[in-house]
């Protein structure tokens, strides 16, 4: 390397007069190579996160990784004129360290640059300077230490307290090489011998500690190294990226110059295997950095490597192709014709520019849904009510990407229904109603929904109205969003309410508190039933777990989970058989058929036959010491319940507007009016649908005591003749 290090200074100017090429590097394998910033040529330059750093004659520029855009440009040291030999940036990002020489090397120094000001600082004198690196608070330089060319190269502790007393912790030999230090700790150096052999080596993390940390050490030499691989020429420099892969180049005046990566074989022999060659005699390729793991085939994972007089040049492993965007769940009636949806917007290739082939992968239930494609087109015949999932595979350059999205199939609910839709209700948009007001609850439609909402903790169960379009926040921050971002079937309703259920836990008993639904007439109905789907909250937390919670499936994705919401009516306090429907359910044997409901899907409850009230609960395979794990959440809308048990005369449904219930909320008493003149049969019922109050002779305007009852939300229900009215009250 001593003899190469003449060449340079000999040579670098003619050098960096030769034109940049599309790129100088042949690529081996399944890398590919491009030329970045092809208008500047670099032979020195370090990466950190998506900015690459670098200098020529002139400057020290920054550029974008990603666009190639010039960021910054900061003059060279002033009153100094000297042949650059590395940029080392701070773990921080602060600071650029670049080394410089001098011809003779009797003027070498090294400076820090403040990226944010521009400012520079020498920090060190140290003679054939070469590359350094950052180990855990140490600085390590790689360089001779002398102006005279016959003493070995070394690692040393650089000393910036301006003595230059540069301690030898590694004795490598030859002339000045680049190095590496890994994230781990352990240190790769290629020797750069041009009279015998050369090495690849490694030395591990706890000597290298050791000899920093221990004035008394002695310095390690490749005796105490690791030899990876054998040479069959002096290297230049060497790079072990985040994922512990090497890469190392060496060059030949009158042969390809190489860059390769060790092959993970240690010891004598040629353990490596070729990247890429450069070819033309006038290239010799210098420094190595990376991004990522450079053997990953994720689009972001690159290899850089400096050659003079050349740009910088970026290699990777032929880029799989990307989701840009993740494709929507479907809906659709068991009545629509077919749906076509256009992939191609939600696909790329990174490097390169083939069309895409579309694969339908996999159907978890042909008989929901069939699934084609036609050139980029995806086809969807709606067959029968349920929900599939869908696996589509995408084929560009022989590599592929999968990617997975959910199909829901609706019945169209045909007669002469009254409806709870939740649009009778205002909210702005992407808004929520969730009891904060101390209503006790809201009506839609012949319904009645509690909510319980304490004001002390700012919190609420029982239920709430949303119309929150948010399907990708985790966590309980988002629990008033539906898994569908928006009601069921916006485009025909028009309509993006919808309501929103918490099941509180009893923390007493840890069981689940079902929460009612009342008919706000007071009579009993046929209900037929409604669309369900899950909250955002409860369904990416089956997904993905979190800290208090199982992922669905477990790791291995063989977990029996389930996460079930039971309906039960009830008529004169007893309840009917519940109705089950699964919200997410991993209990098949084949997982592929595993779900979580991510469309709006109908529950039919016609078997419940005439109730006076719903009450609904869920249950979970997550349980723990407190109870159901899982979110106690679930979304619904469009509940359709019969007419023809509706019995609130035209008289009846006015007497709802000439009933006033004061003060709400109370402490102790209560006053109904029903300005009728006639008694009234009052009955409250507590937030789980029990009397706990009755009185056959209510005369308007008598209070009503109250305090006896606990906190909570209460429905009052006031009777007169044929006319029934039901309040909701918070007791506080």
């Amino acid at each position: 390397m001593k003899r190469f290090y003449v060449f340079i200074l000999a040579f670098l100017f003619g050098l960096s007069l030769l034109n940049a090429q599309s790129t100088y590097l042949n690529p081996f394998g399944n890398f590919k190579a491009s030329d970045l910033f092809d208008t500047y040529n670099f032979s020195v330059f370090d990466v950190h996160g998506n900015i690459v750093y670098a200098v020529d004659f002139d400057a020290v520029y920054s550029f974008d990784l990603e666009t190639g855009e010039l960021i910054q440009s900061f003059a060279r040291p002033s009153n100094y004129d000297a042949y650059e030999t590395f940029i080392t940036i701070s773990p921080d990002g602060s600071e650029a360290w670049i080394g410089f020489t001098t011809s003779g090397n009797t003027d070498d120094r090294i400076y820090t640059l403040n990226i944010a000001s521009g400012e520079w600082e020498m920090k060190a004198l140290l003679p054939a300077n070469f590359d350094l690196e950052f180990f855990n608070d140490y600085i390590l330089v790689s360089g001779l230490n002398s102006g005279n060319w016959g003493d070995p190269n070394c690692i040393f502790q650089l000393d910036i307290s301006g003595n230059n007393n540069h301690r030898k912790i590694i004795e490598t030999g030859g002339s000045p090489a680049g190095f590496s230090v890994s994230n781990n700790g352990n240190l790769y150096y290629g020797t750069s011998f041009f009279s015998q052999a050369n090495a690849l080596y490694r030395w591990n993390s706890d000597d290298l500690e050791n000899a920093l940390g221990n004035i008394n050490a002695d310095f390690l030499t490749t005796e105490n190294a690791n030899k990876l691989t054998d040479l069959p020429e002096a290297c230049y420099d060497c790079e072990a990226d985040e994922a512990g892969n090497v890469a190392f180049n060496f060059n030949n005046y009158s042969a390809e110059k190489v860059l390769a990566k060790w092959n993970g074989n240690a010891g004598a022999g040629y353990n490596f295997d070729t990247i890429a060659v450069a070819t033309d005699p006038a290239d010799w390729l210098t420094m190595i950095k990376s991004k990522g793991n450079f053997l990953n085939n994720n689009f972001g994972n690159h290899l850089f490597v400096g050659s003079f007089g050349r740009p910088v040049a970026e290699l990777h492993v032929d880029y799989l192709p990307i989701v840009t965007t993740r494709l929507p769940n479907f809906s659709g009636s068991t009545l629509d014709g077919d749906f076509i949806y256009d992939l191609s917007p939600h696909f790329i290739d990174p490097d390169d520019n083939e069309d895409f082939i579309f694969e339908v992968a996999g159907n978890s239930n042909a008989t929901v849904a069939q699934v084609s494609i036609n050139e980029n087109n995806l086809i969807i015949d709606f067959i029968a009510p349920g929900q599939c999932n869908i696996i589509l595979q995408a084929f560009s350059a022989g590599q592929s990407v999968n990617t997975t999205f959910v199909l829901g199939v609706y019945p169209i609910i045909e007669g002469d229904f009254q409806e709870a839709s939740f649009e009778d209700l205002t909210l702005a948009p992407n808004t929520y109603w969730n009891g904060s007001d101390l209503s006790g609850g809201f009506q839609s439609g012949p319904l009645n929904f509690p909510n319980n909402y304490n004001a002390s903790w700012a919190s609420w169960s029982g239920w709430a109205y949303s119309n929150m379009a948010d399907d990708s926040t985790v966590g309980y921050i988002n629990q008033y969003s539906a898994i569908t971002a928006q009601g069921f079937n916006v485009a025909a309703s028009g309509g993006t309410n919808y309501g929103v259920g918490y099941v509180p836990i009893d923390f007493t008993s840890n069981e689940n508190i079902p929460i009612p639904v009342y008919f706000d007439d007071g009579e009993p109905h046929e209900v037929e039933g409604f669309y369900v789907s899950n909250s955002t909250y409860a369904a990416l937390t089956m997904e993905y777990g979190d800290d208090f919670t199982e992922k669905f499936g477990g790791e291995s994705g063989n977990d029996p989970d389930y996460f079930m919401l039971s309906v039960s009516g009830y008529a004169n306090g007893t309840a009917s058989t519940p109705v089950d429907f699964y919200l997410a359910d991993y209990r098949f044997e084949d997982n592929a058929q595993d779900y979580i409901i991510k469309t709006w899907q109908w529950v039919e409850l016609s078997s419940l036959g005439e109730v006076d009230s719903l009450k609904f609960t869920l249950a979970s395979s997550d349980v723990g010491a407190y109870g159901m794990n899982t979110p106690g959440y679930f979304c619904i809308d469009q509940v359709y319940v019969s007419p023809e048990t509706i019995s609130i005369s035209e008289s009846g449904a006015n007497d709802f507007l000439a009933v006033n219930i004061f003060p709400n909320p109370t402490s102790d008493f209560l006053i109904v009016d029903s300005k009728t003149g006639q008694p009234s049969v009052i009955s409250i019922f507590d937030f789980s649908g029990n009397r706990v109050f009755e009185t056959q002779n209510y005369v308007s305007g008598d209070s009503i005591d109250l305090r006896d009852l606990t906190q909570g939300c209460y429905l009052v229900r006031v009777q007169n003749g044929n006319s029934t009215t039901t309040r909701s009250i918070v007791k506080l």
